[in-house]
């Protein structure tokens, strides 16, 4: 019996015989010799099959009845949601100007043109125009408003914001510095104190990519700003006394040696100085309170420079217990600078 008919309680279908006669009643001779040539009709017995009561049937076979009606109806509702409201895909949203836009070749364009513009000689105007057309656009003014005397010179441009207006237009602002000669007698240019000068350099995407589409102009350059730096924390007094000679012996054999490892831990990955400086003393060494196996130290380090000036340094020391046999030490594992880490005071 298949398992729709169990779920629906259909009774099997009868086979018949090809000998036994059809339907529901059986054909018999007469028993008297008067009417012997007749037939009687004697019903025979019924081949429907009795259908059990219902009153036994088990609980789970009404239920999984239940549950194959209810995925019917299920499978039938999505599908017609389907054919006559099908979903419409939800489009993409456009991406901003900003992430499409070509900011580093933009960017070095602007900086390559802010060079070349703060760069004129009168004796050789050519060189600037030469200059400034390999990153303008076809038909500006190649003198870009310099009215061809005087001498100045440009350092090393760098870009300091990127304000994209769409697609293809950008507002690049750079700082470079310039050197302004100032001319003495006989013709002679004598060179001015460098100062960084901000230029707002408008820019534009073409085919062969961002070029220069007009006339700069000079920007006032904000302040640098300044790191936060978090609170300063007290330093582990007894441990700081303990392995200031360790730190000292480190720090010595930093400056002098490429390999460091007999004072370093296992792990450790620190390639020396190899006697670019040389170590004098510390200034400051404070451990930070921790962990029985890691700490973290500051170090401030005076090194002599081969010419004799001494310098200070200041790093941040990363420190790990190692234990051998019945003895420990605390071992370097990794020197960084200071940057907004906690200090020790």
């Amino acid at each position: 019996m298949s398992i729709w008919r169990q779920l629906l309680n259909l009774p099997e279908p009868t086979r018949l015989d090809a000998d036994q006669p059809s339907g529901n009643v059986q054909t018999m001779f007469a028993p008297d010799t008067e009417h012997a040539d007749e037939l009687w009709v004697r019903p025979a017995p019924s081949s429907i099959p009795t259908v059990p009561d219902s009153t036994g049937r088990k609980w789970w076979t009404r239920i999984l009845r239940g549950v194959a009606v209810a995925v019917l109806i299920l499978i039938l509702l999505v599908g017609a949601r389907t054919m006559f409201f099908p979903t419409k895909p939800t489009p993409a949203p456009p991406l901003p100007a900003a992430a499409t836009f070509p900011q580093a070749a933009a960017s070095a364009a602007a900086e390559r043109f802010a060079e070349a513009y703060f760069t004129w000689d009168q004796k050789a105007p050519e060189n600037r125009a030469r200059a400034i057309g390999q990153v303008a656009q076809s038909g500006v003014d190649s003198g870009f408003g310099w009215d061809g005397a005087g001498k100045s010179t440009a350092g090393t441009a760098h870009t300091v914001t990127v304000d994209v207006l769409d697609r293809t237009h950008a507002t690049i602002t750079v700082a470079v510095p310039v050197t302004a000669y100032k001319q003495e007698r006989h013709n002679t240019w004598v060179p001015g104190t460098p100062r960084t000068t901000g230029l707002a350099v408008p820019v534009v995407v073409t085919g062969s990519g961002p070029v220069v589409s007009g006339l700069p102009a000079a920007v006032g350059l904000p302040d640098p700003g300044k790191a936060k730096r978090l609170a300063r924390v007290q330093a582990d007094d007894d441990l700081t006394r303990s392995t200031v000679k360790n730190a000292t012996a480190f720090f010595t054999a930093y400056g002098r040696d490429r390999d460091v490892s007999a004072l370093t831990a296992p792990d450790a990955r620190i390639t020396g100085l190899g006697g670019a400086l040389t170590f004098k003393n510390l200034t400051d060494w404070q451990v930070l309170p921790g962990s029985k196996t890691t700490r973290t130290a500051s170090a401030t380090v005076r090194w002599s420079t081969p010419n004799g000036a001494l310098l200070e340094q200041t790093y941040r020391v990363h420190l790990t217990r190692v234990t051998a046999a019945s003895s420990s030490r605390w071992q370097v594992t990794e020197l960084t600078v200071p940057n907004t880490e906690s200090s020790a005071s």
